[in-house]
């Protein structure tokens, strides 16, 4: 392990993790270093000649790790090198200390938590769409662009806005179901519960408008044709009537003697009764 300066302890001990160095153990290896430059120049020889071993070596040997166990010679060797930055003093933590960057600043936190506590103080509402109404420009995210979300803006509320004292924050909210609700904005919660579960439709909707379209113009392309086919349909009826007339007459002419026979035949029928 190159690395045996915990990133997570600074100053406290007791927050070490296992297998790396505390602050104290840290302290003593700058100091062993420190003393054998010192004593190196006042003696004109170099520390490990000094010491009949390499530096590095003889300090790992007068650390412990945290658990148990020294370091390595290699890690000390690391560590002293860290040391001999002007920057870096032990119990210091990294700069890049891991997770994700903080996506809202004080400022902005700040602000939503006194308009919050303005409301209040004004007896109004206190909820996360009327903070963001208020700071429209404010509460944006600046990576997404999105206004800030209601988890984050009731999240302020619980930790930074109070009422009289900063160590008593607003932990315990009123629920918005028990606001009183006139007829008029029963109507309009309704409505807009209503517009709410017809939204999933909408795309449906939308995607039904082209194909409706189709078919009123394909019925639109549809009604010559058919005034088209009615017109040769009542053409055809009326040539075939006309055709049929000449037919019937001369039907009927032919039938004239027919009944005339018959009316003869019934003639003597009835003369002798």
């Amino acid at each position: 392990m190159s690395e045996i300066v915990c990133s997570r302890c600074g100053l406290q001990p007791d927050r070490t993790q296992v297998g790396r160095l505390s602050p104290w153990e840290v302290a003593k290896a700058c100091a062993f270093s420190a003393v054998l430059q010192r004593m190196g120049s006042h003696l004109d020889q170099t520390p490990s000649e000094i010491l009949g071993e390499r530096v590095d070596t003889f300090i790992s040997k007068q650390l412990t790790l945290e658990g148990g166990g020294n370091p390595k010679a290699r890690a000390v060797r690391l560590l002293l090198m860290k040391c001999k930055s002007t920057a870096y003093v032990p119990g210091k933590f990294p700069e890049n200390r891991g997770g994700r960057k903080r996506t809202y600043t004080e400022h902005q936190e700040k602000e939503a938590a006194r308009v919050a506590m303005t409301l209040k103080a004004q007896r109004r509402r206190v909820c996360p769409a009327l903070v963001r109404a208020t700071l429209p420009k404010k509460l944006v995210n600046p990576d997404t662009g999105k206004p800030m979300s209601n988890w984050k803006v009731r999240q302020i509320f619980q930790t930074r806005c109070y009422d009289e004292d900063e160590d008593d924050p607003w932990e315990w909210l009123a629920c918005a179901s028990q606001d009183y609700l006139t007829d008029a904005m029963q109507a309009a919660r309704l409505l807009t519960r209503l517009r709410r579960s017809l939204a999933p439709l909408a795309p449906l909707a939308r995607s039904l408008v082209p194909l409706a379209r189709s078919i009123n113009s394909l019925a639109r392309s549809l009604v010559p044709l058919a005034r088209s086919l009615a017109r040769s349909l009542a053409r055809s009826l009326v040539l075939l009537a006309r055709s049929l007339v000449p037919l019937s007459r001369s039907l009927a002419r032919s039938l004239v003697p027919l009944a005339r026979s018959a009316r003869s035949l019934a003639c003597p029928a009835r003369s002798l009764h």
